[in-house]
């Protein structure tokens, strides 16, 4: 909605602008250029103030497909997290994902995200901190994909994990990215209906 009001905003101004009196080229070019860097800012901000309350009222998700290969159902939750992560150029706007899959007969808990690279030392295997509720954060040492892609970790004590998440109303995952550090994303985690 945010989005909405703030391109009929913009569409307005671009209009006036664009009808203003041509007395000096090199000035029309300038009004012109500062219009559309404004309209372009307005709405890059309200894109992101809508995909913070997405991210705030965002639930788990469901979805089925079917295994190609052996004709059988593969099961999937995920969930966003509250907030996008600000990894820097090319990278922007990365939202976090928890995703629970079941294929083939084996259970997985993923943590992903969509945009960036998840970093660990080469003597240290990957990990991810995780915080359920109130409880003190736990290290759960994770897999990398492989296909060698670098925005997903594998959380190897899966049952776990999915048991505290279960239980959890919110949870904190914090990890390290590439050129970025470590970073904190918070999940809210009610309401997991995941039977595998």
């Amino acid at each position: 909605m945010k989005a909405i009001i703030a391109i009929s905003f913009c569409i307005p101004l671009l209009f006036i602008i664009s009808c203003q009196d041509n007395r000096s080229p090199a000035l029309d070019v300038a009004n012109k250029a500062k219009a559309e860097q404004m309209a372009d800012s307005i709405i890059a901000k309200a894109e992101s103030d809508a995909a913070k309350e997405i991210g705030k009222t965002a639930t788990w998700s469901y979805m089925q497909d079917t295994d190609r290969m052996t004709s059988k159902i593969a099961e999937f939750a995920e969930l966003r997290a509250t907030d996008e992560l600000d990894l820097g150029f090319p990278y922007e706007g990365s939202v976090p994902y928890i995703v629970l899959r079941y294929k083939r007969g084996a259970v997985d808990a993923l943590f992903q995200v969509t945009k960036g690279q998840l970093h660990h030392a080469y003597d240290d295997p990957a990990s991810i901190s995780v915080r359920f509720d109130s409880a003190k954060a736990e290290r759960y040492l994770c897999d990398e994909p492989s296909d060698g892609s670098s925005n997903a970790y594998f959380i190897r004590a899966k049952t776990k994990f999915i048991g505290k998440l279960k239980k959890a109303k919110k949870v904190w995952i914090e990890t390290e990215f590439f050129e970025s550090g470590l970073k904190v994303m918070e999940f809210n985690t009610a309401g997991l209906n995941w039977n595998h």
